[in-house]
């Protein structure tokens, strides 16, 4: 009778699914981000003419799927056409669904936060800063201001304050760097709240555009200017996360006088809780999966476009001996 009951549920279950319009397999058009430098074939096989190459770290559109010879390919957009990438070189990083958003052309989604998947205030990763600052405004955000380097954005070392002094790590005119107030935390009011939006490449190109630059990460500080109690703050904070996302890894470092503990979800995806040894401040950065990938793409693409400027400007000039 309980094994009969049983089958009857899975049944409903399967109906409700299918009624409902999901998919227990990945839906598209959806996105994916290059895990090495790829050719994009004309059709789903390896003898098929190349129709140009994406980049490592660029993200794409996935439209469908094609199995050949017994190989998977995912069929994606290239420029205005279509053409094939095996699937083994291609990380599906968002699946389209009824509720999904154009980002780019790509179809992404804003899931609410669960316990099992990282997200910076439930956003979806690599969503639009135009589509993000939507949620966060209405979250009672606003601007706090323009910082200097609004342009420059910054990898998860930004969580210590003396990597932003010392401007390492940075991507410098990578993307868009919003400063944030009005924002709170776990029932905290934060003394600042950034977040980092990186330029996507398309077709080998930096898209210069900070309304297309895309949510990668987050960060918040508590500072000695608003709170007093910092080693409270971080084990707060510390008990809190360990409740929603298990232990995290902790670290001291002994050079620069912090101590981390950090949680990563299945993807990749990040929380970092740092206080400094003083404990003079906390911070808390989220950080999307394979964004380190994706700036490492963006810094080559960027010092590739500086020195087309710089050929550029020698050969207007080849002719200039005016001082020597």
């Amino acid at each position: 009778m309980m094994m009969k009951l049983l089958k009857i549920l899975a049944i409903l279950l399967a109906i409700s699914i299918l009624q409902s319009g999901l998919s227990l397999a990945e839906s598209y058009p959806c996105a994916g981000i290059l895990l090495k430098t790829s050719n994009v074939r004309k059709e789903a096989s390896q003898k098929s003419d190349k129709l140009g190459e994406f980049k490592k770290g660029e993200t794409i559109t996935v439209i469908g799927e094609q199995t050949s010879g017994g190989t998977m390919w995912y069929q994606v957009e290239f420029g205005n056409r279509t053409g094939y990438v095996r699937s083994d070189l291609i990380q599906i990083i968002q699946q389209g669904n009824s509720n999904a958003v154009a980002v780019n052309n790509t179809a992404t989604t804003i899931p609410a936060n669960t316990s099992d998947q990282i997200t910076f205030r439930g956003l979806t990763w690599y969503i639009t800063k135009a589509e993000a600052e939507k949620v966060l405004f209405s979250d009672g955000g606003r601007m706090a201001g323009f910082t200097s380097g609004v342009n420059d954005v910054f990898r998860m070392s930004a969580t210590d304050y003396a990597n932003i002094w010392l401007k390492s790590d940075e991507v410098e005119n990578g993307g868009y760097k919003g400063w944030y107030s009005g924002l709170s935390i776990a029932g905290y009011n934060p003394s600042d709240t950034y977040v980092c939006y990186l330029y996507p490449i398309q077709n080998g190109k930096v898209i210069h555009d900070e309304e297309q630059a895309q949510l990668y990460f987050g960060w918040y500080t508590f500072n000695s200017r608003d709170f007093v109690d910092h080693e409270g703050i971080y084990n707060d904070l510390k008990n809190k996360i360990t409740t929603l996302y298990g232990k995290g890894k902790q670290e001291k470092d002994k050079y620069t006088y912090h101590t981390t503990v950090t949680w990563k979800d299945k993807s990749g995806n990040q929380i970092r809780l740092l206080i400094d040894d003083d404990e003079t401040y906390v911070t808390l950065g989220y950080m999307a999966a394979h964004a380190e990938e994706k700036l490492d793409a963006l810094e080559k693409a960027l010092d590739k476009e500086t020195a087309a400027s710089e050929q550029a400007a020698r050969t207007n000039n080849a002719n200039n001996i005016s001082g020597l």
